[in-house]
């Protein structure tokens, strides 16, 4: 069962210091535990996925490949038939191998 994770609403609803203090994360990502990197609410929060993605590569010292396949492993997760999962994975192997995959967001992040 994958842990869903949405860094910056994870930090300022546990009144942590910041994403590396997270109480799990760090220990999950360790394993190689199934986790699901997200916004709680981008409105509220002013973030995008890709900003949350690009916090956690930094703060937890993930290479671009490692957070590709963690990004693909959500597919893995998600409440879709078989059919659906495979035409999602092929989305995303088309789309990586059109571009240089990297993290990155323009806007930053709040954490």
């Amino acid at each position: 069962v994958a842990v869903e994770v949405c860094p910056t609403s994870n930090v300022v609803t546990m009144g942590l210091e910041g994403l590396g203090e997270h109480p799990r994360l760090r220990e999950l990502l360790e394993k190689g535990h199934p986790v699901s990197v997200n916004t709680d609410d981008p409105g509220v929060f002013g973030v995008r996925s890709s900003g949350e993605w690009r916090a956690v590569a930094e703060v937890f010292g993930l290479e671009n490949e490692e957070v590709w396949r963690l990004s693909l492993q959500t597919v893995d997760q998600a409440f879709l038939s078989d059919d659906e999962k495979a035409r999602l994975r092929k989305i995303f192997s088309a789309f990586k191998n059109e571009q240089e995959f990297q993290v990155d967001d323009s806007t930053g992040s709040q954490i």
